[in-house]
């Protein structure tokens, strides 16, 4: 093989090498904003790999902790003696769960890839009203977009969120003025006070 065939072949290695990286898919792994009609419930959430499954947490929430003014996820405005507490997990059905706070909280398990841009297997823990459901996620073809479908038994019977990617939970640029990392004993006392959010007993299905 002589000098000019070997600087041939290497450099067809080589683009293909560059090739193979600019086609290569988006991965769902990373950051995402997640909007709300009520700002009070915007949040960051991180979709993270483990093991061969993907999961996903609330890394941030705009607001942690309530303010003046704000509707519970029970449609009761917030007492005066919840505002600056911080936002639990008051609608679970396993009582012990409902002193954990929202922020940190894991809320997807399980997705799996299933075709390109799509991701299924999963479920989705939604502490607006304490349920589980099965879901699903279509990524974008630029991956700057990530709709993700909630449902029970069919998808078409389902409800769907646009989800934008974040190069880091930096980039929305909350003040985020009520933050504060609250202790075990903190966490405790505040779910005890948003208890009294609860219009009735959550109940298993």
């Amino acid at each position: 093989m002589n000098h000019k065939t070997t600087i041939a072949l290497l450099g067809g290695v080589l683009a293909a090498l560059i090739s193979g990286t600019a086609v290569a898919a988006p991965s769902i792994v990373g950051y995402w904003l997640k909007e709300t009609e009520d700002p009070h419930k915007s949040a960051i959430i991180e979709i993270y790999p483990d093991g061969k499954t993907f999961d996903g947490r609330v890394l941030q929430l705009k607001y942690p902790r309530f303010v003046e003014g704000e509707v519970s996820v029970t449609g009761e405005v917030v007492p005066p003696e919840l505002v600056g507490k911080v936002k639990t997990d008051v609608l679970n059905p396993t009582e012990i769960l409902r002193k954990r706070p929202i922020e940190g909280l894991k809320l997807i398990e399980g997705f799996k890839p299933a075709g390109e841009g799509e991701w299924k297997g999963a479920t989705i823990y939604n502490p607006e009203d304490g349920k589980t459901y099965q879901c699903k996620a279509e990524l974008s073809d630029d991956g700057n977009t990530l709709e993700v479908r909630g449902f029970v038994g069919f998808a078409l019977l389902g409800r769907s969120q646009t989800w934008t990617r974040l190069a880091s939970p930096q980039a929305v640029g909350w003040a985020r003025p009520d933050t504060g990392d609250a202790d075990p004993q903190s966490a405790d006392t505040d779910a005890e006070a948003s208890s009294s959010l609860a219009a009735t007993e959550p109940q298993e299905d």
